[in-house]
């Protein structure tokens, strides 16, 4: 793979001599172990009921009992719930794996504090410790047969690979969080785009004057690695449906309902059938932004009408594909312009509220969800809808939590710009801030509405950002060890 973009003398931050400077054993770990499991099992003890989000949840549950294939989820946990809850016969062992999860997350969250601030132990337990034990959107997602809470320990292994990398420049730690950034992409489809932003940028956070040709080495191997694990998770994903290799089959219908508001006929391969269903969709109000939702998943909106014009879903699929390439190709700026739009209604309390109270799923689950819950799981579908529990609760009053992780990569870049003005770990900080920017990027100019669920590694991510805050490092004038940037 080339040298390494450090120069050989340049130690492991691990190696730092002295107290301050040594990495915690093993009974650190396994205090925090037990803290975080005790914290974590006070809330199952509170609330083990498992939620569905429809039809999320129905494509999941598909994939596990019937072996299902969903054209336009994850069929990766489709598998884990089979495992976990089919199986067993009880989804309460599958909230218990995603609480499994959680603790794990948290002690990534500490590793990743670590990292940042080698010496401040007490600091990262606190951080690890407070984040299972609050935050409102692990809480309340993992006790839905939904992918978030098993995907986030990859997530956070992807972070802190990440940032192993950066401080030692050894190609197996970017190689490990090209292979952590993929097992998301698998749960979580939108994070495709993640590997590809960390093969390449974190070459060039790891790189030292001298070393841009071993920094491009690195860059090329790494997305070489991506690009064959994506490959092979397409053509895994076209063995499994009989179709054509690809990660899905209805990102385009995605994206052209995300950019609904700029469509013009002309943006269709067949502008007549553009025009026609833009008259079509007009009646769903196709240029307000907060009708994209609707345009979906609405019958008589564009997705839907579009879906009645053509042949089959893949046509479909393809033709809004070429759609949205259009509008991104001709009106990039009005592109942006919607996506910070979108960003702002995250500030909107009152969209916000309305979003989080249907990702409540309050509404009644159809006959064939309930005699399917009944008689696989032995729980009340007719009675799950309407249940107040701790974590729901817990969550419907998290708004101010929401606008904060909304706003959070303007903290992490502040933060890195305090780590910078100090020379402590700045490039570490960075590679926070960029994934936090990355994540946030992919809501707003994929997403049809301000959801919550998207910002739930953020609220993961925001343990990072806020020990930087606290520990922004040395003043200016002392300088790192030759392990830091």
């Amino acid at each position: 793979m080339g040298a390494s973009p450090h120069d050989s003398s340049t130690p492991d931050p691990g190696a730092t001599s002295g107290p301050a400077g040594e990495r915690p054993g093993a009974a650190w770990w396994l205090g925090l172990l037990a803290a975080c499991t005790i914290a974590r099992a006070a809330w199952w003890v509170r609330d083990s009921m498992p939620m569905l989000f429809l039809g999320d949840s129905e494509a999941y549950l598909a994939t596990a009992i019937w072996n299902l294939i969903p054209p336009d989820r994850s069929f990766v946990y489709g598998y884990v719930v089979l495992l976990a809850g089919v199986l067993p016969g009880s989804l309460r062992t599958l909230v218990a794996l995603q609480a499994a999860c959680s603790v794990a997350s948290a002690l990534l969250l500490a590793a990743v504090v670590l990292e940042l601030a080698p010496s401040r132990r007490a600091l990262a337990a606190a951080i690890a410790v407070a984040w299972v034990a609050l935050e409102p959107l692990s809480l309340f997602w993992e006790r839905y047969v939904m992918a978030e809470s098993v995907a986030l320990p990859a997530f956070a292994a992807t972070v802190l690979f990440g940032l192993r990398y950066v401080s030692t420049g050894r190609f197996a730690w970017l190689a490990a969080s090209d292979l952590a950034a993929t097992a998301v992409m698998t749960l979580r489809l939108p994070y495709a785009a993640m590997a590809w932003l960390g093969a390449l940028v974190l070459p060039v956070l790891a790189s030292r004057r001298g070393q841009a040709r071993a920094a491009l080495g690195h860059a090329i191997a790494s997305l070489a690695l991506v690009a064959g694990l994506q490959a092979g998770y397409r053509g895994l994903f076209a063995n499994l449906t009989g179709g054509d290799p690809a990660l899905q089959r209805a990102d385009g219908l995605f994206l052209v309902a995300a950019w609904a508001p700029l469509l013009e006929a002309k943006d269709f391969p067949d502008p007549a059938l553009g025009e026609s269903l833009l008259r079509l969709a007009s009646v769903c109000e196709i240029g307000d932004r907060r009708t994209r939702e609707q345009q979906r998943w609405r019958d008589g909106c564009l997705v839907q009408e579009l879906l009645k014009a053509t042949r089959d879903e893949d046509e479909a699929n393809a033709v809004a594909e070429a759609a949205a390439r259009s509008v991104a190709r001709h009106k990039p700026l009005a592109v942006a312009r919607l996506a910070l739009e979108s960003w702002t209604d995250f500030f909107d309390v009152e969209q916000l509220s309305t979003v989080m109270a249907w990702d409540r799923s309050s509404w009644d689950y159809p006959v064939r969800i309930r005699v399917l819950l009944a008689e696989r799981f032995g729980l009340d579908g007719e009675a799950m809808p309407r249940l107040s529990t701790a974590t729901n609760r817990w969550f419907l009053r998290s708004t101010p939590w929401l606008l904060l992780l909304a706003f959070s990569p303007v903290l992490a870049w502040g933060a890195a710009a305090l780590r910078f003005l100090r020379r402590h770990r700045s490039a570490q900080a960075a590679w926070v801030a960029i994934v936090a920017s990355g994540l946030l990027s992919i809501t707003v100019f994929t997403a049809t509405s301000p959801i919550p669920r998207y910002l739930h590694p953020l609220g993961w991510l925001a343990g990072a950002w806020f020990a930087e805050l606290l520990d922004p490092g040395r003043p200016r004038g002392r300088r790192d060890t030759p392990a830091t940037r």
